[in-house]
This record gives structure tokens, sequence and C-alpha cells, in this order.
């Protein structure tokens, strides 16, 4: 059997707060993936952590 590696460890913790609390939907260990958009845009791509979503076409178009 495999072993999990360290980003599945529940004591990491990220520099968004709301990932951390114990009843956190999306803490680091659970990133999901999933489509959005705003009022007035297109559709794009973005990941959930704590209370937030990190919109990635702005990550690549910062190089990220």
């Amino acid at each position: 059997m495999s072993r999990l590696n360290k980003t599945h460890d529940a004591r990491r913790e990220s520099f968004i707060v709301a990932a951390n609390a114990r009843d956190a939907e999306f803490p680091i260990q659970n990133l999901p993936n999933g489509i959005f958009s705003t009022a007035g845009a297109a559709l794009r791509a973005g990941v959930a952590i704590g209370d937030q979503l990190v919109d990635l076409a702005v990550l690549e178009g910062a190089g990220l």
C-alpha cells in the first residue's frame, strides 16, 4: 500500500485563515477545482480554498 505524502497531513495549515478552521469544507488537503463566473465575465476555472476562490486565469496571466 502506498503512503500519502505530506500534503495530506491534517496538521498542515494555510495562510488563508478560513481554510484552517476545524469545520472548513475546503482546507488545503481538499482543494476542489470548478468553473465559475462573475457578472458580465466569461466562465473560467478556479480552485476553492477556505471561503475564497483562486481564479486560475489570473494566475496564468501572472505567469504562475
